[in-house]
Order: structure tokens, then sequence, then C-alpha cells
């Protein structure tokens, strides 16, 4: 693009600036289903996802004039629960659902509620979630339906268009970290969450990051093209991985015959801390997780296999193949998992002594 410029600006550089961030939104809003005037580009899933739920909150109070009632699921992003309890504080009743053993989310009446919150896919476990089904059950527009697709967006073909509201986040599917962008399902006015300015259509104050919007633009406009490649050798990579450790003791936490997110794992150690092999793994070079990356560290149990009644939610261990990952990389773990679960065991078999 040349030399940064504000988007809103009238001059030349202003007007170029401008012509990059629509067609970034194009890009965006075709990967989800959307429309390019409903792109409302934020810091991240985040901001994102309280944009969307508080705003839609707000249009029902305004309609309405009372508050409402609005179910989310047991399992979202910590960044949705916390956007539903602004709500609670507010007057509104949450009702937080259930899930099955497989992390599946039971979907309620819809004709209850006057919003909903359901991920596409959990953060954790990579279980697709039954967003179709709800988009469906809410087909009369009564109830203001809010999906938080930063898991899945790049990776699996979902069509969200019946979505109220679509959450993503840039640096999930290979774009730069601090972008994000929700989905509205128009261009009309929708209330904004950060006030002080018209950008946006007036429903995000700020002056757009013109070069960070753009390069989400790009990455949603490659991850359509790449999606298929990448499943490809990644369910292959993975089986591989799965027998590795199967033979260190570990065991995937659902049926592989629940529909998930290509590329994710999620696995169980019994006896063992998933920030312990985390720890082990990482002086090794290796990068994975035990949960959400915003959770890092926390040595409480999860919430996801808490609401899903595991008897181990402190083990998990989380393995999330990204854009940049390689069938070499995945080698990498598979040769060193047994080795470093072996270690972490021996060494608490020591200490025990």
């Amino acid at each position: 693009m040349g030399v940064p410029a504000n988007p809103a600006s009238v001059h030349q550089l202003g007007q170029r600036a401008a012509a990059a961030l629509e067609e970034a939104r194009e890009h965006v809003a075709a990967l989800v289903g959307g429309l390019a005037e409903g792109v409302v580009f934020t810091s991240g899933a985040t901001e994102a996802n309280h944009l969307a739920i508080r705003g839609g909150a707000r249009l029902f109070e305004a309609r309405t004039q009372t508050k409402g009632r609005w179910w989310v699921s047991p399992i979202e992003h910590p960044c949705v629960l916390a956007a539903t309890e602004v709500l609670a504080e507010r007057g509104w009743e949450v009702v937080r659902g259930e899930v099955d053993r497989s992390g599946t989310c039971i979907l309620p009446d819809l004709s209850e509620f006057d919003g909903a919150s359901l991920m596409a896919a959990n953060h954790e476990t990579g279980v697709l979630q039954p967003v179709a089904s709800l988009l469906a059950a809410s087909a009369d527009g009564l109830c203001f339906t809010h999906i938080d697709a930063t898991q899945s967006v790049g990776r699996c073909a979902l069509d969200l268009s019946k979505a109220n509201a679509v959450a993503l986040s840039g640096h999930k599917i290979g774009g730069p970290p601090g972008i994000g962008a929700a989905v509205l399902a128009d261009g009309e006015p929708f209330p904004a969450v950060l006030g002080g300015g018209a950008q946006e259509r007036s429903r995000r104050a700020g002056t757009v990051p013109t070069m960070l919007a753009v390069g989400l633009g790009e990455a949603c406009r490659l991850a359509q093209y790449e999606r298929a490649a990448h499943r490809e050798w990644m369910t292959s990579a993975l089986a591989d991985l799965d027998a590795a450790v199967l033979q260190a003791g570990g065991v995937r936490v659902f049926d592989p015959d629940t529909p998930f997110v290509p590329g994710h794992r999620l696995y169980v150690f019994e006896g063992l801390e998933g920030e312990q092999i985390v720890q082990s793994l990482d002086l090794m070079g290796i990068c994975v997780s035990s949960g959400a990356a915003c959770a890092s560290g926390s040595l409480e149990p999860s919430p996801v296999l808490s609401a899903m009644k595991h008897p181990h939610p402190t083990g998990g261990l989380r393995v999330t193949l990204g854009w940049s990952s390689s069938r070499p990389d995945v080698e990498t773990l598979i040769q060193a998992i047994g080795p470093a679960v072996s270690a972490i065991r021996a060494s608490m078999d020591w200490e025990s002594l």
C-alpha cells in the first residue's frame, strides 16, 4: 500500500486506503457467507464478540423498552462468557446451557430466548457445534444469533449467512495479530461498544488500522483456496500423532466420530497435568497448550472439560496446526511426546520416594 493513511481522509492517500479497506471487507465477508457492508473491523475476536453480544442486546432493548433472556453455551471462550455477564449486570436473564459428554452443546428452545451465543467450534476440544441447527431454529429472526467462528473460520466450510453476527480473529488464519472482525447481517446502524467517532458506519469508533485490516482480508482470501490442501496432510499427520499419544499413555478426549475442526486435537494423560507436558515440550522447542491461550499457565480445571464432566479436567493437552504448520512439525512432536511423558512420570516417581 505504501505510506499508511487514514481511510476516513478525503485526500488521495486516504481514498486509496479506503478502497483497500473495502476490498478487505469483501474478502472477510466471503469467508463466512456475509455481506461486505456488514463487516466491522475490530482489535480482535474479543472485541468483536463484545460488540455483537452487547450491541444485539441494546437493539432488543431499544425495540422493546425492556430486558430479555440470553442463552449461551457453557463452553464458550471466556470473552463471550464475560460479555454475557455484562448483560446480566444490566438486568438480562442469562442462561448457560449444557453439553453432552462429547462436548457438543444441547440446544434450547430458542422461542424462549431473545438472544443466543454459540461458537462454531470449541477452542479446546475442536468439536464442531450445531450452528446450522441453531440458525435454522432462529429463522424467524426473533432471536438474535451470535456465532463465534474464531476457531473454525478458514478451516471449515461453514455457511453463517443466517447469523445476526459472526466474530473472527486474524491471527488464527495467518493474518496479523491485533485485528479481527464482527460480521453483521447487514450494513444498518448497530450499537457501538466504543463510541466517539463515525468510523465503521458509526458501529466502532476509532481510526481503522488499514494495514492490519488489509492483512486480515488477504488471509481470508487465501484461506478459501488453501483449506482443502491443508486438510489432506493434516488428516494423515494427526492420525500418526494419535497413535504416538496412545503409545505414550494418552487418549483423545472425544470420540473420533464426533465432528471436529481439521488440525485440532485435545489429549488427556491420566495422572498428569496438561501444563506439565506443555512445559516439557516447550523445552524441546515445541509449542502446544493446555487450553485457551488467554488462560495459559492456569492450573485451574478446564471449564470446557468440567462442563463435559470429564474425569481429568486439568489434564488437557491441546495440539493445533495453523497456517504455517507442516508435516515435519508434526513428526517432531511425534518423536518427542513419548520421551516427554516418560520423563515427567519418572520425575514424579522419584519425588514420591
